[in-house]
């Protein structure tokens, strides 16, 4: 009877949950560990667009079944809306997928098809459990169907394996093809080869400097589908048919196995927020740039083996900034990445239409920290956002710059 009553709690409370996208806590998704699903959406039809997912393999629990192998049985759904803000559900459905290839290093895949009509936008809430252990991720797309050449009207495969890739970062030696969905032709890639700054503090008076849409060199290929793309020099290339708009396809080439961190030099850049001008120069110019680093840790943290365990924090969230904040920057020097890396995971995400609202501390109570961070047009991402800054900051940020010098993990 109690098993019975617990079942039925459970059912209730996901039947009551939040309707609206802008009413779910999406906190959990800015972890560094747990699931961590990659989705995005192609216009297959008129009609119809495919909701792309993928998870990792290494991030599921895969447990022993009756005939002694071992299994991982993975839940994938969708709620799609009109907005954020819309309590109606448009469209929904799921999948589950039981998998026994325990280790493979290629992630579970799942494609499911959702209704949609030309000319409007969507908000599609992305729902993935891991069944052995209840354990779920949400995360949250914004699509547009009202333009001809917005980048869901494209499908990128990797070449030659033929996955679907649901993320648009390229290495340099990736090969992949694209699909599209409309006209095909002479098309145009216009290349940004630009290395861009570091976020200023969020107490910094920030001049907004407009983008320069200039492209740094721009060239014609012949765009048919299957046509094969690579791009070995680090930068973002918008791919387009016709100039004089600026939707199109955006792939993104930075340092190698991005978003991980492989180099010693950029174990160095990404500490820039917690070192003084002195420091930073210093490991710069090393000559043994690793031994520079680990240096650096053991002194903040006063032993070998803290230092391993603070090393594990901070490039952790680096690369999951990464993997969460990329636009036409690396994720971790975005204003949304800053404040991830030094504060860590908020206790709250809200996502509006045109804002993403971050606390620390309890939601709506004195002493919380919140930042707020507005959503910014963008041709080549969904995923740009500048941070509303002000001088209150100043004190929160270097309490939390001293704490990781004092060798402790702010919001561990």
């Amino acid at each position: 009877m109690r098993i019975l009553t617990v079942a039925m709690v459970l059912f209730l409370a996901a039947c009551k949950g939040p309707a609206k996208i802008s009413d779910l806590n999406f906190s959990n998704q800015y972890s560094v560990t747990g699931l961590q699903p990659a989705a995005s959406v192609y216009h297959d039809q008129d009609q119809s667009s495919l909701l792309q997912v993928s998870v990792d393999r290494n991030e599921l629990l895969y447990k022993k079944e009756n005939d002694s192998l071992t299994y991982c049985r993975v839940k994938i759904a969708y709620r799609l809306y009109s907005s954020v803000k819309s309590p109606v559900i448009l469209d929904s459905s799921s999948v589950i997928i039981s998998d026994g290839n325990q280790g493979s290093a290629n992630p579970i895949f799942a494609t499911l098809q959702m209704k949609t009509v030309l000319l409007q936008e969507y908000a599609c809430l992305v729902i993935v459990t891991d069944l052995n252990r209840q354990l779920v991720a949400r995360i949250w797309l914004w699509f547009d169907k009202s333009k001809a050449q917005s980048r869901e009207f494209y499908q990128l495969i990797d070449f030659p394996s033929g996955r679907i890739k649901t993320t648009p970062f390229l290495n340099e030696t990736d090969t992949v093809t694209v699909n599209f969905k409309g006209q095909g032709g002479q098309a145009f890639i216009r290349c940004y080869l630009r290395d861009f700054p570091i976020a200023s503090p969020p107490f910094a008076e920030k001049i907004p400097v407009q983008f320069n849409y200039a492209a740094d060199s721009i060239y014609k290929i012949d765009f048919y589908p299957g046509v094969q793309l690579n791009f070995p020099r680090n930068g973002f290339y918008h791919i387009q048919f016709d100039t004089l708009k600026k939707a199109g396809l955006t792939l993104f080439r930075f340092d190698e196995d991005y978003p991980h961190l492989t180099n010693a030099g950029q174990l160095i850049e990404v500490l820039r927020y917690i070192t003084n001008k002195n420091e930073y120069d210093k490991m710069k110019l090393a000559i043994d740039k690793k031994r520079a680093v680990d240096l650096f840790w053991i002194e903040l943290s006063g032993s070998t083996e803290r230092a391993r365990t603070l090393i594990k924090k901070y490039y952790s969230r680096v690369e999951r900034a990464n993997s969460l904040f990329s636009t036409h920057q690396q994720g971790w020097k975005t204003d949304r990445g800053m404040i991830y890396l030094i504060f860590g995971k908020p206790a709250s995400v809200y996502v509006y239409e045109d804002m993403e609202e971050w606390s620390y501390g309890s939601y709506g109570y004195s002493g919380t920290l919140s930042f707020v961070f507005e959503k910014i047009a963008n041709p080549f991402s969904d995923s740009d956002y500048i941070l509303r800054r002000n001088p209150f900051y100043e004190q929160p940020w270097y309490r939390a710059v001293s704490r990781w010098r004092e060798g402790v993990a702010e919001n561990d």
